[in-house]
């Protein structure tokens, strides 16, 4: 392992983002830049999110193909504080639809990222998911005690779940071999504007998904009735607690894995879907959809595929992060429900005005 000169408390700690287009990491980016105390050096292949940091003194952006340019990002990494890796496919259509694809990015290309962070001693900040507990039943599920859980391996679903927890079991492997610095955290249902694209043809994450049905005037499809519960985190509580994470100069929160999520954010998709028309019928934007929405039941193979599987509880343990960094989430259902309705209402328009102008051709 590389080792790196003792940086002074008063400097800046420099992040290296990957995937830092994405729904967590332009979101991240603006917590971060928030503090005088962080710079961000951005990677992605993509701006379109990121254009108002562009001339920000503490903002650098590359925009690189890590799989064709892999050196170039290994001296980057050479140069930074903390290298978080944002870029993964975490949608369950597509774990169905093409798992191979799944794995090569989110455990091949990851693989390899660790290893680099071995080597040039840069701390690794390394998401995993909330998918890795599978089907455990223990509630509240903690990081430290509760058996991961996962389905038969036909079931394509589990291929994202297993891919993390098995870059984990890595990530502690260098730790005790080469002192590799890390911290692992897993995401609980962040939800918000930009979340995944209301894109006709697509199946996104479930509140893109519902608002996508609503811009088509087609039913919310609840998927074996809407019966598994989750619980809902705000995008912005999340990028706190990785935000964090990233400035903890006091090691509080090295070699731990951490959940972030919002315990008291529990309900069913069904009851999800019916806040979510309630308070769209309160926005002047969504009202004259939501009135007319109604919603009906599917099964899972119908929806997903045969690859599909589903969980029917995941309750967060959030006492390992609470203790180490004091961190508490904040934002109820509706609240978090009416950010991402405010997030997604350009979005929304133009796809139902599309949709109108198609009707009416």
């Amino acid at each position: 392992m590389t080792e790196k000169p003792a940086s002074h408390q008063q400097q800046p700690i420099t992040a290296l983002i990957m995937g830092a287009n994405g729904f967590i990491g332009h979101r991240l980016i603006e917590h971060l830049l928030r503090h005088d105390d962080t710079q961000v050096i951005a990677i992605d292949l993509f701006d379109d999110r990121l254009t108002s940091f562009m001339n920000h003194p503490r903002f650098d952006f590359h925009r690189l193909d890590i799989a064709e340019n892999f050196a170039r990002l290994s001296k980057i990494a050479a140069t930074v504080d903390v290298l978080l890796p944002l870029a993964a496919i975490a949608c369950p259509s597509q774990y169905v639809a093409d798992p191979l694809k799944v794995f090569e990015l989110n455990f091949e290309q990851n693989l390899a990222y660790i290893r680099l962070c071995a080597n040039t001693g840069t701390r690794l900040i390394f998401p995993s998911t909330s998918e890795v507990y599978g089907m455990s039943t223990t509630v509240p599920l903690d990081p430290d005690t509760t058996p991961l859980t996962m389905g038969p391996t036909h079931k394509s679903r589990w291929i994202y779940a297993t891919s993390k927890a098995l870059l984990e079991r890595v990530i502690f492997g260098y730790g005790e071999k080469d002192k590799l610095d890390f911290t692992i955290f897993r995401p609980f249902n962040f939800i918000g504007g930009g979340q995944d694209q209301l894109q006709p043809g697509s199946k996104p994450r479930v509140v893109p998904q519902f608002l996508l049905n609503l811009a088509l005037n087609q039913p919310l499809r609840l998927v074996n009735g809407g019966a598994q519960k989750r619980c809902l985190t705000a995008i912005e509580d999340g990028v706190e607690a990785i935000a964090a994470i990233i400035m903890d100069r006091t090691g509080r929160s090295r070699g731990l894995v951490l959940n972030i999520g919002n315990p008291a954010n529990e309900c069913s998709i069904r009851e999800l879907a019916e806040r979510l028309l309630a308070r769209a019928a309160q926005h002047p934007v969504y009202q004259e959809a939501a009135l007319a929405a109604h919603i009906v039941e599917t099964d899972g193979a119908t929806h997903f595929g045969t690859g599909y599987q589903d969980v029917e509880r995941r309750v967060p343990d959030i006492s390992h992060i609470r203790k180490a960094l004091g961190w508490q989430p904040q934002q109820n259902i509706d609240q978090l429900l009416d950010a991402a309705l405010e997030g997604y209402t350009d979005e929304f328009l133009a796809l139902r005005n599309q949709a109108t102008h198609q009707r009416d051709a």
